[in-house]
Formats: structure tokens, sequence, C-alpha cells
């Protein structure tokens, strides 16, 4: 079978899908909760504002921060999720004029 990677980025500013399925935090706040299942792509490009980003799952009640998801500079990681539905977002906060990109891509 062979890898099928779909992209599940929105735009926050603009409301709707860019042309490279990104979405861009202009201020402290968080990405859209999307739902992924199974590994996780994180990439985290452009200014952070000298804020820090978080990745965070939700856990049917609340956003938790996921561990080992707390970046002050640009990155790609891999997260291992488990093969079920996680509803992930990224959290900004303390940031000053940043112009964060957030991509999240998922292998299911």
């Amino acid at each position: 079978m062979a890898d099928v990677y779909s992209t599940k980025i929105y735009q926050a500013l603009g409301g709707g899908l860019t042309v490279d399925n990104r979405q861009v935090l202009s201020a402290d706040g968080s990405t859209s909760a999307v739902a992924f299942i199974g590994p996780v792509w994180l990439s985290l490009s452009g200014s952070f504002g000298g804020g820090t980003a978080q990745l965070q799952v939700n856990d049917g009640v609340n956003n938790v921060d996921v561990q080992g998801g707390s970046f002050t500079a640009a990155t790609d990681t891999i997260f291992d999720f488990p093969p079920s539905s996680n509803t992930l977002n990224v959290s900004l906060s303390s940031a000053t004029s940043p112009a964060l990109v957030v991509r999240i891509v998922s292998g299911q």
C-alpha cells in the first residue's frame, strides 16, 4: 500500500485554505482544531515573535499540551500518536508581531 499523505491545515486569518494548505498565526492564539489519525508531521516556520508555540491534543474536554511539543524556533517534527483519532491544534503565546506558519500533515 502506497503512503498517501493528506494535508489538513487551515488559514486562520482569511477563514479558508491557502494555496499551500497552511495556517498563519499573526497574534497569540490557537489554530483551528483538526482531527488526525495516527502519526503527524508538524512544521513550524516563519517568525515566532519571541513567543512559544505548543502542540496540543484535546482530551474530550480540554486542550492538553503534548509532551515535547513546545517550540521557540522553526521545526519539522514527527509525533507518533496512536492509530486513533486525535484532535490537534497549535497554541502561540507571549508573541509580539509573529507570522508563524503552521502545517500539520497526517498519513491517514
